[in-house]
């Protein structure tokens, strides 16, 4: 089992005296997420009513696509979390906090 310690020091959650004082806002792209989120709800209501014909697997393919949009954006979203994070704690220089930044970096040297 997970402890609070454990949380706290993988940085999952806030610091105690910060506890009940910020208001928690999520840094996921909020159009994307409603967007996504309207998606499965037709793509169900597809599934439903296609009762096994064609409209089910259109249905189908809907929420696959959703399921990879809506992980996509999740990931996405810790990503810029962790970046921004890093930047503000000085522990990854602004030219390696993406894997482009070494790309670069190796054809510019050659």
């Amino acid at each position: 089992m997970v402890s609070i310690k454990d949380l706290e020091k993988a940085g999952l959650l806030l610091p105690r005296d910060q506890w009940g004082r910020k208001d928690i806002h999520s840094g996921v792209n909020r159009v994307g997420l409603m967007a996504s989120w309207i998606l499965a709800a037709i793509s169900s209501v597809l599934m439903y009513v296609g009762n096994g014909q064609s409209l089910t697997w259109i249905g189908v393919g809907g929420m696959a696509v959703f399921l990879a949009w809506f992980t996509y954006l999740s990931i996405h979203a810790i990503h810029v979390r962790n970046r921004a994070s890093a930047h503000v704690e000085g522990s990854i220089p602004a030219h390696d906090a993406d894997a482009g930044g070494a790309a670069e970096e190796a054809v510019s040297d050659q």
